[in-house]
């Protein structure tokens, strides 16, 4: 059972380690938001709205 929790514990902390890259990544783009392209200051708040819009809608679908 130890080596379950182990193990679970273990992928737990490196699915942990990329959100916090992403997020860190992100944030860093965000913070030079005036320097980005025209691409890039489109593309952000389009994929933003989609994650929005797909927790919205298994939300909807739940209920």
């Amino acid at each position: 059972m130890a080596e379950v929790t182990s193990g679970f514990t273990q992928k737990l902390n490196i699915i942990n380690k990329k959100v916090r890259a992403f997020f860190s990544f992100v944030g860093t783009k965000l913070q030079n938001f005036p320097r980005l392209s025209i691409g890039e200051k489109i593309a952000y708040p389009c994929v933003g709205l989609g994650f929005i819009l797909i927790i919205t809608s298994m939300i909807l679908f739940v209920v």
